[in-house]
């Protein structure tokens, strides 16, 4: 005997252009397909730029060749910005789906089995228990930043007046390394953080080990993670000139070492820069400096 199955109709989805939302705070990312195994082609926009996701909707419709009255469904995980953007999307004739879990159905057509949605109902209200909890977090952080007198507080507000320099990176330097601890020279600097060269002599033979990775790893990825975005948001200052003439045209292996050395001069340049108030040779300081 053979069971019978329901089928999928690729037919339900025809002159239909399907759209999901990755919702960042500085960018979102655009997913467009016009039904099941058909390419996704995905765009990026500006946050909360509702001109742009309008645009880049029209622009998909002519590209995968729909009508432009065509049915537009979308999605998206609810959070930071999902109540606006749903009334937005709704009056734009967009059918938002904040799909429950009941409603949910396996490519059979059947229920999701109750174990799985117990599952996920459960991974729900853990996100949503630490979304409240970081934003409570980062609420209290703001008040301490616009109102606080501590001088640890105002390295961390010299800090963000750079550009490529964001609140969660300053506050991580000014709390873990320059506000409260004393250095003398650049190598104390670079070691505490694990991006001090470990040179290796015995007898004739002199080598070197790399970088000894000790001392603070939370700050050792935000010094790297920063040297990435200092080459995208200081690119006429000094240190991004000289890692673009050592190391931009090199390999990517080459690049990724090069970024670790970029990181540990940036590094040094941020703590003369708290030192002297003198911003490090060539960049530019924030239009709008002002607390998020």
């Amino acid at each position: 005997m053979t069971a019978t199955t329901r089928r999928f109709d690729p037919t339900v989805l025809e002159n239909m252009l399907c759209l999901s939302f990755e919702l960042g705070e500085g960018s979102w990312t655009l997913s467009f397909t016009s039904g099941f195994g058909a390419p996704v082609h995905r765009r990026r926009v500006p946050a909360r730029d509702r001109d742009a996701v309008l645009r880049q909707i029209e622009a998909m419709k002519e590209r995968l060749g729909l009508a432009a009255s065509c049915r537009v469904v979308s999605c998206y995980e609810a959070g930071r910005d999902g109540f606006w953007l749903h009334r937005f999307l709704e009056v734009q004739g967009i059918e938002n789906i904040p799909a429950q879990l009941a409603a949910l159905r396996q490519w059979d057509g059947s229920a999701l089995p109750a174990g799985l949605q117990a599952r996920l109902a459960r991974e729900g209200e853990r996100v949503a228990f630490f979304t409240a909890l970081i934003e409570r977090l980062e609420a209290d952080r703001r008040e301490l930043l616009r109102a606080g007198d501590d001088p640890t507080l105002g390295k961390i507000r010299q800090l963000n007046l750079l550009r490529g320099i964001g609140t969660n990176s300053a506050w991580l330097y000014g709390m873990e390394l320059f506000g409260w601890r004393e250095f003398r020279n650049r190598k104390q600097v670079g070691a505490i953080v694990g991006l001090a060269p470990t040179p290796h002599a015995s007898g004739t033979q002199e080598r070197e080990r790399g970088m000894s990775k000790a001392g603070n790893r939370h700050v050792r990825a935000m010094a790297i993670e920063i040297a990435w975005g200092w080459l995208r948001f200081q690119r006429q200052s000094a240190l991004t000139k000289w890692y673009e003439r050592r190391f931009g045209h090199g390999s990517r292996r080459l690049r990724k070492i090069g970024i670790v050395a970029l990181a540990r001069k940036l590094l040094i340049a941020l703590w003369r820069y708290l030192e002297t108030g003198v911003p490090p040779e060539g960049a530019l300081l924030k239009t709008d400096a002002r607390i998020p």
